[in-house]
């Protein structure tokens, strides 16, 4: 029984590993890759739709995260831009608590979750989605779309990983 299952783990990993040409953990459920970038720099803003302490927490992980990598940390504010702009904005027509839809553009990032665990989360992939050489290079990926992951539940994914290393 625990043959089966670890074969169904590693099945499941290469399927979905197969699918997109993006390595990140969990892996989406959709993601569609385009041409371009967005670039982030010290005038980059994050908007925030509700601006509350939940959502400036959700961000802000990855905002002091990057002001490490970066040596700055971006404005969170609750002015709409147009350009240059993180967008964070809730919608609670998406599935579950943890669903989010990213989109890059050469403009903007466009985050739309259905709560600040979702906006939180979003981050969490655009982080895997920076180059690794981000103290030199802030450039943030190609255009791509991206909704909550393929499996239901994030502590699932990370089982089958785990598992599947042994």
């Amino acid at each position: 029984m625990k043959k089966l299952i670890l074969t169904f783990s590693f099945l499941v990993l290469l399927f979905g590993t197969l699918q997109a040409s993006v390595s990140i953990i969990p892996m989406p459920q959709k993601c569609i890759e385009k041409r371009g970038n967005f670039t982030v720099n010290d005038k980059t803003v994050i908007t925030l739709s509700v601006d509350n302490e939940e959502m400036r927490n959700a961000v802000s992980f990855w905002n002091d995260l990057f002001d490490m990598a970066a040596g700055f940390s971006l404005e969170v504010s609750s002015t709409p831009r147009s350009s240059n702009v993180i967008c964070c904005r809730l919608n609670t027509a998406l599935p579950n608590e943890e669903s989010y839809k990213l989109t890059v553009s050469s403009s903007s990032i466009h985050i739309d979750a259905k709560t600040p665990k979702g906006i939180f989360y979003a981050f969490q992939t655009l982080r895997q989605l920076l180059p690794s050489a981000i103290e030199s290079d802030k450039q943030v990926v190609e255009k791509k779309k991206m909704e909550h992951p393929l499996c239901g539940d994030r502590r699932f994914a990370c089982i089958l990983l785990s598992r599947s290393d042994a």
